[in-house]
């Protein structure tokens, strides 16, 4: 696929235990920044190697255009709607990442943002290759059971699925481009009791669709140091 790449963001300080995969939605500039995932020390792990992939996207310009437009009620304007481009580049972009996964050789996560989930879907549809734990932060992607069951199959550990009711570009945006007939994993749990599966409600600290990344650090620290107290701190 043109325009993506994985590229090594941090380097363990010790023998490297596992690789991280970062994957962006929509960007806030024009280029792929990680600034925000790697303000996390969580993100920093001394045993990790952190990387993150470059795929074509939309920004977050061309979201608050079509956000705008709702608003105004300018029907004319959604003919031009940036999703739908974004899901065909997030679709090649997970096959792409699939295939990628087959030449690490260390444990692999992925931690994916917005329609950066929609890509590690496909990844895991199409990888040969298993993974161990996946984090999925405001997920742009539909929340149907089965697509979610087949895809734990290539997970060793868990799919964690962190929702906040109040991101507002999934429930609005999101949903009008897909013509109201399917619910993203963001906004809305995926309805299942598979045990790979754990859908972690963020409405509590999520309030807009931009502050998943910024909170990384404190759902990642919730999922692994302290998972037991997740409903006091998450759930409203």
């Amino acid at each position: 696929m043109q325009d993506f790449s994985i590229t090594p963001i941090h380097t363990a300080t010790l023998p490297a235990m596992r690789n991280v995969i970062f994957i962006n939605g929509f960007l806030n500039e024009t280029h792929a920044d990680f600034t925000e995932w790697l303000a996390s020390e969580s993100a920093l792990d001394a045993t990790s190697n952190v990387y993150g992939v470059q795929w074509p996207s939309q920004s977050m310009a061309d979201i608050s255009e079509m956000m705008n437009a709702l608003l105004q009620r300018k029907w004319g304007a959604l003919l031009k709607n940036p999703w739908h481009r974004a899901m065909k580049n997030a679709e090649k972009a997970g096959h792409a990442l699939g295939s990628a996964l087959s030449q690490m050789t260390l444990p692999v996560a992925l931690v994916g943002h917005s329609l950066g989930c929609r890509v590690i879907y496909y990844a895991l549809c199409h990888a040969q290759y298993s993974v161990e734990d996946v984090i999925l932060l405001g997920g742009a992607v539909g929340n149907q059971s089965q697509d979610w069951e087949n895809a734990a199959r290539m997970v060793n550990g868990r799919i964690y699925n962190c929702h906040s009711m109040h991101d507002d570009v999934l429930k609005y945006s999101y949903r009008t481009s897909m013509a109201w007939l399917s619910a993203p994993i963001g906004y809305a749990p995926i309805a299942t009791q598979h045990p790979k599966i754990a859908n972690i409600d963020c409405s509590k600290i999520i309030t807009r669709h931009g502050q998943w990344k910024r909170h990384y650090g404190t759902i990642y620290d919730q999922l692994y140091k302290n998972y037991q107290n997740l409903d006091s701190l998450f759930t409203k």
